[in-house]
């Protein structure tokens, strides 16, 4: 990610945050990355509403290992996509890193751990699903009885 706040960034976390519960559902965990502070990326995860974590890299020491640090300072747009627990059981294999705008990288996201536009449109209705039910269970309600009058 670029720094918070910047319409690129935006567009791109906000895109991710409307996808989240597509990647959840199929075991994916998504996190953002910027070289923000950290008091700086909690703002802005609170301002977007956003439902994953944002890790933090003031000295773009992450940045320069996965190749997408911006010289001197900064981060190049990309999607880092890292396989959990490999077939050999290792962790932390990465299997593919592309620079890519917003919207590309929603895409590069999907199509590497095979999501499609069916299954983000499914995530979304559970979830509207979920908050209608909460809402429905969380309303105060009162009942009045009345009794007749003879």
């Amino acid at each position: 990610m670029y720094k918070a706040s910047t319409p690129g960034c935006i567009a791109q976390a906000c895109l991710f945050r409307d996808s989240f519960t597509a990647f959840s559902d199929a075991g994916y965990t998504v996190y953002g990355l910027s070289g923000d502070s950290p008091a700086a990326n909690e703002k802005f995860k609170s301002k977007q509403s956003l439902t994953y974590t944002l890790l933090c890299d003031p000295t773009y020491e992450l940045h320069e290992k996965l190749a997408i640090k911006k010289k001197p300072k900064g981060t190049i747009r990309s999607v880092v996509i890292i396989e959990k627990i490999s077939e050999d059981g290792h962790t932390g294999k990465v299997l593919r890193i592309s620079p890519a705008s917003p919207q590309i990288s929603l895409q590069i996201a999907k199509e590497a751990v095979g999501i499609d536009h069916a299954s983000i449109i499914a995530a979304k209705a559970k979830e509207a699903e979920k908050k209608t039910s909460s809402n429905e269970t969380n309303l105060p309600i009162s009942i009045v009885s009345v009794d007749a009058v003879a």
